[in-house]
């Protein structure tokens, strides 16, 4: 029995120290992304645009969709990881009932403040799966992603924004 508390208390400590791990590299990806797209912004939309920018234009945004999508992919897997921590550590708890009865709230599916609410006394109300942090966090992505494809697609010129010529061949061949 000793070994199963063990074992528990390990698989929570990962859980928990992963889900440090996901908001470091959330909020690291987020001030590069932020960064990467707020020096395009000014280098190629407000500084004096030149044609030969084209091919670093391309780059750049190519580089911020491919950050953005290791982003994306980071947050899976994160997620992912911590959510086997959990699982694993409810399947040895649900084992034995001496050992579920102790972490029948830190292992529960409750959230923090039902599980230390009395019964039928329900304060804190279940947040759509959408707008959890993490979906959130997803949201925050998919924009990045957006914002670079605009960095891609449009040009700046002394008369305002156009099309890149790329994407004007593309529009008329579909």
């Amino acid at each position: 029995m000793e070994e199963k508390h063990e074992i528990i208390k390990f698989l929570i400590e990962r859980a928990h120290s992963e889900a440090q791990l996901f908001w470091q590299r959330n909020h690291f990806l987020f001030f590069m992304n932020t960064s990467l797209i707020g020096a395009s912004y000014y280098h190629f939309f407000l500084t004096d645009p030149t044609p030969d920018n084209f091919s670093l234009k391309m780059i750049v945004c190519l580089g911020g969709i491919f950050i953005s999508i290791i982003w994306w992919f980071f947050n899976r897997a994160g997620r992912r990881l911590n959510h086997v921590y959990v699982e694993d550590a409810k399947s040895i708890a649900q084992s034995d009932n001496e050992i579920h009865k102790y972490y029948s709230n830190s292992l529960s599916d409750k959230t923090p403040s039902e599980a230390v609410l009395k019964p039928r006394k329900i304060i804190a109300f279940n947040v759509k799966k959408y707008l959890a942090p993490t979906w959130l966090n997803y949201y925050v992505i998919y924009g990045f992603n957006i914002a670079w494809i605009i960095l891609m697609v449009f040009k700046p010129t002394k008369d305002g924004v156009v099309i890149e010529n790329f994407m004007r061949k593309l529009f008329v061949i579909c």
